[in-house]
């Protein structure tokens, strides 16, 4: 659980970091003549991100797991 939360705490930090980082620079790789254009497309930026970076712990925990289970049923075949 501590791990999640430490996940979470992360994620949101870093979001509102970057978030605050690319106000200051004008969201400076997003043009347009209007401020909310740019501050939308940066913020999709970050938001496709965090989705990216999820969905590789998520893949990461089932792989682990999925392994984890495969190997205890290799223990229990006699011989191994």
């Amino acid at each position: 659980m501590k791990d999640y939360l430490k996940i979470i705490i992360g994620t949101v930090l870093g979001t509102i970091l970057v978030w605050y980082a690319g106000a200051m620079l004008g969201f400076f790789p997003f043009m347009g003549n209007d401020l909310a254009v740019r501050e939308i497309g940066f913020c999709t930026l970050i938001i496709c991100t965090v989705i990216a970076v999820c969905t590789c712990i998520i893949l990461s925990a089932m792989k682990k797991s999925d392994t984890e289970k495969h190997d205890s049923s290799d223990s229990d075949k006699p011989g191994a």
